[in-house]
């Protein structure tokens, strides 16, 4: 997706709580644009 043209993206929902978009995310809903390093997402992390 990276390099990709933005009108192309489909973007359905928006968010104001990062840690209920990350859940979402790792059941498989879709996938969340943030700010590098805002959630924990290394290797003991479950997302």
């Amino acid at each position: 997706m990276l390099g990709t043209d933005f009108e192309r993206l489909n973007i359905v929902a928006t968010y104001n709580i990062l840690y209920n978009a990350s859940l979402m995310v790792k059941e498989g809903v879709g996938y969340a644009l943030c700010l590098n390093k805002i959630i924990n997402t290394t290797g003991n992390s479950n997302l």
